[in-house]
């Protein structure tokens, strides 16, 4: 079995490839615009999400870990745009 599919991502039924997982995505959304949006930093963002969301990978409450790595995914992403 390989690495697990990065967030926002899921194996497709071929096996083989990557699709889109519409939840994942919005969970990771939701945390951009959190911070974009409001400024709120990454213990305010779980504070919010726990309130709205479960984590679609666990289904379990968001973590601090988790939102501190999209927060970091998004940056490096934003970066890599510019």
């Amino acid at each position: 079995m390989g690495a697990p599919a990065p967030f926002g991502f899921r194996l497709a039924d071929d096996g083989k490839g990557l699709e889109p997982c519409e939840a994942e995505l919005a969970l990771v959304a939701r945390v951009v615009q959190l911070r974009e949006r409001y400024g709120l930093g990454p213990v305010a963002i779980v504070g919010t999400l726990r309130a709205e969301h479960l984590d679609p990978r666990t289904g379990r409450p968001v973590t601090l870990a988790r939102v501190r790595k999209l927060l970091a995914a998004a940056r490096a992403l934003a970066r890599a745009a510019a």
